[in-house]
């Protein structure tokens, strides 16, 4: 007999699976969820993109405006008002809180989080405090009471569609007796079994790269970076649909009953995806306990009291370090005198205090993030989940870095018009159209890109054992 050719052996197995309604219906449903999870995460990004665009518009007309008033002023056309005045720094910057954003993610449109790790957008001024209400970094483990979006789909739904495509691919056979039809036609069990995962797993990674295309290309900012982001993403969604195809195959040249070989691979599914993240996120908490959130609370209002105990000193001592007497009469009004004498270098003392403590919570939930990574080994659902949560910009050192260029940035408007404040210096023109702008960079290429490869190991080395081992028992598979 003539030995039959796989390319053959495929489309009779492709013919078979879609000639199968329930195959059918089970890609169309996955279909309709990806649908539903790619438009919450679409709309969440474009509700950010769009609230950021409506504030920096809002902040580049409110300074078009006090330039444009100052102008009248000078000219004599027009008279400033008590509260208005855009020559007193103390009101037209002090308070002033500019729309500042990161750099975009590759993929933001993975996660619908209405409240991200790494803020869309932060207002941040003279006089701003950008504390972090809740220091506890979430454990990424405990998705199911997540957003319904990719993310959740691709790492907790897409292996559940695997084996219900795939948890009979031998098992049926040998159990209705047909196995050994199927090895007496000059085709062996490990063809067979591999013509037909492969046309499972085609038909997944086409249904889900083509859902997460489309949402790409209607997501906000899709440019190379984005496309670089993808490919990377879908080399992970291979590795991770290998994996549970794999699996399948290995349980199949084990199994001879199509109910116990689903059985087991729902209950890997639900060690894999359920238990061992918990474990994971439970190891990370011991690892790198995170920062108690009341205790936090309690030393930010300690600092505060403390500060503001010591208020006449450290006022004292900031104008006495510039050089000023902060008694003149020509502060004018009780406003400015309370905002310049003691709220601004109250602030200031106050921020270069607490600077540490914020720094010291962003370790820690770094920390807690390279334990996960490293427990994603165990678990290809958590990898997945951390390396779509990356590219979606929620890893913690992509916030991490946000924080020091608002840091940075910060530090640029308070020395571009601190002297303007304490010396209540006029405001000009010139000193409008030379303030400093926010430059969102991105994060640095080797510390993104190392961690999205140790992710990537994640799914690879696990996909790689199984399939090994699925290999090995399906040569030994008998009828």
């Amino acid at each position: 007999m003539t030995k039959v050719s796989f390319s053959r052996l495929l489309r009779k197995e492709r013919f078979a699976f879609f000639r199968d309604r329930t195959n059918i219906a089970v890609l169309f449903i996955f279909l309709l969820c990806l649908a539903v999870a790619g438009w919450n995460g679409v709309r969440n990004a474009n509700l950010a993109e769009e609230t950021a665009a409506v504030a920096i518009k809002a902040d580049a007309d409110a300074f078009a405006r006090k330039i444009s008033l100052l102008r009248q002023i000078n000219a004599g056309d027009a008279e400033p008002g008590r509260w208005n005045d855009p020559r007193k720094a103390h009101q037209s910057v002090l308070h002033r809180k500019r729309p500042l954003t990161p750099w975009p993610a590759e993929m933001r449109f993975l996660s619908a989080e209405n409240d991200p790790l790494t803020p869309a957008l932060m207002e941040v001024g003279m006089a701003t405090r950008h504390t972090n209400p809740d220091p506890v970094f979430g454990d990424p483990s405990q998705r199911l009471d997540g957003p319904f979006d990719l993310i959740f789909v691709v790492a907790w739904l897409a292996p559940l569609i695997v084996i219900l495509l795939s948890y009979d691919v031998l098992a049926r056979d040998r159990e209705l007796g047909q196995a050994r039809i199927l090895a007496s036609q000059n085709v062996s069990l490990r063809r067979i079994v591999l013509a037909r995962l492969a046309v499972r797993f085609i038909s997944v990674s086409l249904v889900v790269s083509g859902g997460v295309a489309v949402a790409l290309v209607l997501s906000p900012g899709a440019g190379m970076a984005s496309l670089a982001g993808g490919a990377l993403w879908l080399l992970g969604l291979l590795l991770f649909l290998g994996f549970w195809f794999s699996l399948s195959a290995l349980v199949n040249a084990r199994s001879r009953n199509a109910a116990a070989a689903g059985q087991t691979l729902l209950a890997v599914w639900a060690g894999v995806t359920l238990i061992l993240p918990l474990l994971v996120g439970v190891c990370a908490k011991v690892a790198s306990p995170p920062i108690d959130r009341f205790e936090t609370i309690l030393e930010y209002r300690a600092l505060s009291n403390e500060l503001n105990h010591y208020r006449d000193e450290i006022a004292e001592e900031y104008f006495s370090a510039a050089s000023v007497d902060a008694s003149r009469e020509e502060l004018g009004d009780e406003y400015a005198q309370y905002f310049v004498t003691v709220f601004y270098p109250m602030q200031l003392a106050f921020d270069d205090k607490y600077r540490a403590i914020g720094a010291s919570i962003e370790r820690q939930r770094a920390e807690q993030a390279k334990t996960l990574r490293i427990g994603a080994f165990l678990s290809p659902a958590l990898a997945m989940k951390l390396l779509s949560d990356d590219l979606a910009g929620g890893a913690p050192e992509r916030r991490a870095w946000f924080l020091r260029n608002v840091d940075a940035y910060q530090d640029q408007w308070r020395a571009a018009f601190d002297r303007k404040i304490t010396e209540v210096l006029p405001m000009t023109v010139r000193d409008y159209e030379a303030k400093p702008e926010f430059a969102s960079r991105p994060e640095p290429f080797c510390a993104r890109w190392i961690r999205i490869m140790g992710l990537l190991a994640a799914l690879g080395l696990p996909a790689l054992i199984v399939t090994f081992s699925a290999w090995r028992a399906l040569r030994k598979a008998a009828p």
